[in-house]
């Protein structure tokens, strides 16, 4: 029973360029539709310290949406990415003393996942777990 939890793996593929340089970069093959829950990331071969990996939304239904940015990062590990809650204005909402409110990322597109400033052929495998609510 997947109790309405459901995950996509993407790699990125090999990275090819310069070293330090190098990128690559890969899409899901199915829309992924509901709530971000988790994102593992496991590199393979042995990236720089200088290594970036973004997680986003493809941008095929709507503006791409970052989901998570790695950013000299070379180490494996699972996150848990929320964002900043809007308000119908648009403005973020915050608690009465200040600290903004934060939930679960929605998203009902392709994700893609980046690898940069690499060494060929570096590669990020993204584990992306989500609640479907089924």
């Amino acid at each position: 029973m997947s109790y309405g939890y459901e995950s996509v793996t993407i790699n990125s593929g090999a990275a090819v360029g310069g070293d330090g340089s190098a990128t690559a970069n890969n899409t899901s093959s199915h829309v992924v539709t509901g709530q971000i829950c988790s994102v593992g990331v496991t590199y393979g071969d042995s990236p720089l310290s200088t290594t970036d990996v973004t997680i986003a939304t493809a941008g095929n239904n709507g503006p791409a949406l970052t989901i998570l940015t790695l950013t000299n990062a070379n180490t494996s590990g699972w996150f848990h990415p929320r964002h900043v809650v809007d308000n119908n204005a648009g403005a973020d909402i915050e608690y009465a003393d200040g600290y903004s409110v934060y939930d679960k990322v929605c998203v009902a597109d392709n994700i893609k996942v980046t690898i940069a400033q690499a060494n060929s052929p570096d590669t990020a495998e993204v584990v992306v777990v989500y609640y479907a609510g089924r």
